[in-house]
Order: C-alpha cells, then sequence, then structure tokens
C-alpha cells in the first residue's frame, strides 16, 4: 500500500520504528513547535526496483537467490528481515510538487548490472 507524505506514521511507542520518535515529535505541534519529520526511501531508484533486487545482486557476484516469503523474512535474515519484510512504498508527489524534483538517472538494477557497486 502506498502511503502519503501527509499521513502520521503508523509507528509509535518504544519497540517502534524510529523508537515512534516522528509521532511523539507532532505530539509537541499544539505547544507552538515547529516539527517536520524526513522520511528517506530505502533505495532511491527508478520505478520497478524493489527493496535490494537480490536477483541482481547474485547474477552479479555469481551467487545463487532465493526467494523468501515476507512472513518468513525474520527467520530467515534475522532482525534485519523485519525491514526486509515490509512494504515501505510512499508517494512523492508533493515533495515533486513543491520542489520540483525529478528523480533521473540509472535504476539500482542497471547501477549493479554495470558494476557500479563492485569492490576491488
Amino acid at each position: 500500500m502506498l502511503s502519503g507524505e501527509t499521513e502520521p506514521s503508523p509507528f509509535v511507542g518504544p519497540d517502534s520504528l524510529r523508537g515512534g520518535s516522528e509521532s511523539r515529535a507532532f505530539d509537541f505541534i499544539d505547544h507552538g513547535v515547529t516539527v517536520m519529520a524526513a522520511r528517506f526511501a530505502p533505495t532511491v531508484h527508478g520505478m520497478g526496483d524493489h527493496g535490494f533486487i537480490a536477483e541482481v545482486i547474485g547474477a552479479r557476484l555469481g551467487l545463487p537467490v532465493a526467494s523468501v516469503a515476507p512472513e518468513r523474512a525474520v527467520d530467515h535474515f534475522g532482525f534485519i528481515g523485519q525491514f526486509f519484510g515490509r512494504d515501505m512504498s510512499s508517494s512523492s508527489d508533493l515533495t515533486r510538487a513543491a520542489y520540483g524534483w525529478k528523480p533521473n538517472g540509472p535504476t539500482l538494477a542497471e547501477d549493479i548490472a554495470a558494476g557500479a557497486y563492485d569492490v576491488h
């Protein structure tokens, strides 16, 4: 599900992503505090890229890959799997309209396939 830029974060409390700090900060608006939250995408590439696109990384490194169902991500990857198994899609429509921002350049898959992240 695609979230909107004006929607509050559904994560609250000390055990939540970001410790609920975004939601807690917005509690202070009524007290005259100016608050802003910056939400960064897991990848900043073209449409169609999904998370860490393991197929391209595996192909580039000559390693086999296997699909892991989102509900098994924590079992397979450990605590970091909670992020791999999430759909964190969000709209950038307001940012684009306010600042005239438009993504450009190669996609993450294109960068990896071209060797942009090779370690020597």
